[in-house]
């Protein structure tokens, strides 16, 4: 559960137990002559004065998780920029269009050019510098997006020529996925 909505829950209850504490006491007509207005307000201010501390001690963390967010992902496209540059500047149709490197010739066989074995070294190179999660950012989804990414990568690399459109379509679409993960999370 996150802390917002725990607040909220929390919050809800204390009032509602507030309350039934106040319709409680309105049974006992002493104690309607008695009640201290100034140490309920105090009690409530209390509570929002605690409930804003909260808040302002979480505030240096989130902004620390998001800044490591952000350098985890700029050192996972400076790791391959030159692959990155190449699957950005190529317009690559990731629904089943024509491919990057490959076009198929008048009588339906595929063109290979020799940019492929220079898109694998880029794609090893970027495997093997590849950064690891850092420990304030590190959960469960983007442990999963990243092996997902990795695969992909992997997949290109060693793909056979005729299905190399497939292998880039794969990682194109675990690329915007990583994207995303991080543009919402940061």
């Amino acid at each position: 559960m996150r802390t917002d909505k725990m607040f909220i829950l929390v919050g809800c209850v204390l009032f509602a137990g507030f309350w039934i504490g106040f319709a409680a006491g309105l049974d006992n007509p002493p104690a309607q002559n008695d009640i201290q207005w100034e140490t309920l307000l105090a009690g409530a201010a209390a509570l929002i004065g605690g409930w804003m501390a909260y808040q302002g001690a979480l505030i240096p963390f989130k902004e620390h998780r998001k800044a490591v967010m952000i350098q985890f992902q700029y050192d996972v496209k400076e790791a391959g920029k030159d692959l990155w540059g190449v699957m950005g500047m190529a317009n690559h149709s990731i629904d089943g269009g024509q491919g990057i490197f490959t076009s198929t010739d008048t009588d339906g066989s595929t063109i290979v050019p020799s940019e492929i074995e220079q898109l694998r070294k880029m794609v090893n190179e970027h495997l093997s510098n590849l950064p690891p999660i850092p420990r304030e950012i590190i959960n469960p989804v983007l442990i999963e997006i990243y092996k997902d990414f990795e695969e992909a990568l992997f997949f290109v690399s060693i793909n056979p020529l005729y299905d190399i459109d497939s292998a880039l379509d794969d990682l194109l679409k675990e690329m915007e996925r990583f994207e995303c993960y991080i543009a919402e999370n940061s």
